[in-house]
């Protein structure tokens, strides 16, 4: 069953990769450069899994905007990636994290236990 991917990263280079991966595992994706942005597109999109940079400019950083959205919609799973380490100990109110560099199996991995 295809899935609707909504990426936020503020790094234009690690969406077009992402969107590259995620369209060759046949899903549908939807790329956004910001928190705003992502709130403002979720809607009609309605995503099925959000995977979230942790670092984003602007007013609203990763855990922000997971924050947002989960008031928004609650059910839709989130996850935050990242290239801190060590990671981040709470979470809340992201579903799951990973680490950056990842690869997109373990993104499945992941997503799909949400």
């Amino acid at each position: 069953m295809k899935k609707k991917i909504l990426v936020v990263d503020d790094s234009e280079a690690l969406l077009f990769l992402l969107k590259e991966e995620i369209e060759e595992q046949g899903d549908q994706v939807l790329c956004c450069v910001s928190g705003e942005e992502a709130l403002e597109k979720e809607t009609k999109f309605q995503p099925d899994v959000i995977l979230s940079d942790i670092n984003m400019p602007g007013g609203m950083n990763g855990f922000q905007f997971s924050k947002e959205m989960k008031k928004k919609n609650p059910t839709i799973p989130i996850v935050i990636m990242t290239a801190e380490t060590p990671l981040p100990s709470d979470i809340a109110p992201a579903n799951a994290i990973i680490e950056k560099p990842f690869s997109m199996e373990h993104f499945y991995q992941v997503a799909n236990t949400l």
